[in-house]
């Protein structure tokens, strides 16, 4: 229905929007620390944000499988959250930074 897809639309487009500010903190946070393998995490940033701009551009063509998007996400949820995120945790714990308070851009900025 049109509802769907205008719903659809919706949210792909947070989630490219969430994509640049969420990962524009998050690399932030990464120069902050001096993180090792910033260049590495980066680039998968940049790999999800393509993605996500791909789902909403196949979206306006009609042409959009969301059971791949739904797969993909879950993916991306479990696996860079448990396997790439939490090392970022595990280098501000031993440099002793709080990495949870740095909720925005502007909390990281030195």
């Amino acid at each position: 229905s049109q509802a769907d897809t205008a719903m659809v639309t919706k949210v792909l487009k947070g989630l490219v929007d969430y994509c640049g500010d969420h990962f524009e903190c998050e690399q932030m946070l990464m120069q902050t620390i001096d993180y090792p393998v910033y260049g590495s995490h980066l680039g998968l940033h940049q790999k999800f944000t393509d993605q996500a701009l791909r789902w909403f551009n196949e979206h306006q063509r009609g042409k959009l499988d969301l059971t791949i998007v739904l797969r993909a996400l879950m993916g991306w949820l479990v696996t860079h959250i448990r396997d790439n995120d939490k090392k970022i945790a595990e280098c501000c714990i031993r440099k002793g930074i709080d990495c949870a308070q740095f909720q925005s851009v502007s909390d990281v900025i030195p």
